[in-house]
């Protein structure tokens, strides 16, 4: 099998079971650098040329060479804050592990929206960000390992 129709049945497989969980496809170049394209805004995937080709919703395309490609993947965008967050100003979640619901502190300036995750990269619960005294409550998720996202802030958390 060519490295060409390997690389295609990879990338069907993965999108065949990721596209439903991911937001994100991720290319890695060799040279080490990511590009990441929302899967909302992206129409097709397709091969020609020695090229991956990403036609956009909005009609246009990307061109990849696919010797420079390193790896192709699905996941969810983690935003890095551009200055390191001190301790005392760090989101976080207590208790942990929680059954019912979690109280988070110091959250992120600016957040109008919270984001839970399970593991596998599926949105498990949106909702507004309120004040720190608000509790939410998890007790309609399964027990399991989440991350809570807010702004340039990510926390993990386990439900029981």
């Amino acid at each position: 099998m060519t490295r060409k129709s390997l690389f295609l049945l990879i990338l069907m497989l993965a999108v065949r079971t990721a596209v439903v969980q991911a937001q994100n496809l991720i290319v890695r170049f060799t040279d080490g650098t990511e590009n990441t394209e929302q899967l909302s805004s992206l129409q097709k995937l397709s091969f020609a040329d020695g090229n991956l080709v990403i036609t956009y919703k909005s009609g246009s395309t990307a061109l990849h060479m696919l010797p420079e490609i390193q790896k192709l993947y699905f996941g969810i965008e983690t935003l890095l804050p551009e200055q390191p967050i001190s301790n005392e100003n760090r989101m976080s979640i207590y208790p942990n592990p929680a059954w019912q619901e979690i109280n988070l502190e110091n959250i992120p300036e600016g957040t109008s929206m919270i984001f839970i995750y399970r593991m596998d990269g599926k949105l498990a619960m949106q909702l507004p960000a309120g004040t720190s005294a608000e509790p939410i409550s998890i007790s309609n998720l399964e027990s399991g390992l989440y991350l809570l996202r807010a702004n340039n802030q990510t926390v993990k958390f386990i439900k029981q």
